[in-house]
């Protein structure tokens, strides 16, 4: 055998050295992603199999709790525009103070108006359903979190 054929010889195994590698490296299944993200009003209604009347109230029932939620949102976060302007003043330390315990005022009602939600959507289920919600119960915290953006 002279070189060249060697030469060609060597350069088709590489070649197919190379194939295979990237076969195996490319062929993998790629790992699942995170299951599609589904409103927490959506997992409730059907995890309650909530009839069409049941999804009517629901919804206004959520309606409300919206708009109650807004309304202290906006108070929170004129309290914490507040908080930071509070450092202008000469007894920032005591002013921040009174503020902070204003937020955490706040908030508490924020999260007592979320179990009140919870409780309405509960007394309008069946028996049959509150069992279920009963269980639902300890998913919330996931049910709840908040869900990550949109990927361009």
């Amino acid at each position: 055998m002279n070189k060249s054929k060697v030469y060609i010889i060597i350069i088709i195994l590489l070649l197919i050295c190379n194939g295979l590698l990237s076969f195996f490296l490319f062929s993998k299944p790629l790992p699942p992603g995170p299951p599609p993200f589904k409103s927490p009003k959506e997992v409730i209604a059907k995890e309650l199999h909530f009839s069409q009347q049941q999804i009517s109230e629901y919804n206004v029932l959520i309606k409300a709790h919206q708009s109650e939620i807004k309304n202290i949102d906006e108070e929170l976060r004129l309290l914490k525009d507040s908080l930071f302007t509070s450092i202008l003043k000469d007894n920032s330390e005591l002013a921040a103070e009174e503020v902070a315990d204003k937020i955490a005022q706040t908030q508490k009602k924020i999260e007592l108006l979320h179990v009140q939600h919870l409780m309405a959507i509960k007394d309008m289920c069946t028996t049959e359903q509150k069992v279920l919600f009963d269980d639902l119960v300890k998913d919330f915290g996931k049910i709840f979190r908040p869900h990550p953006p949109k990927k361009k």
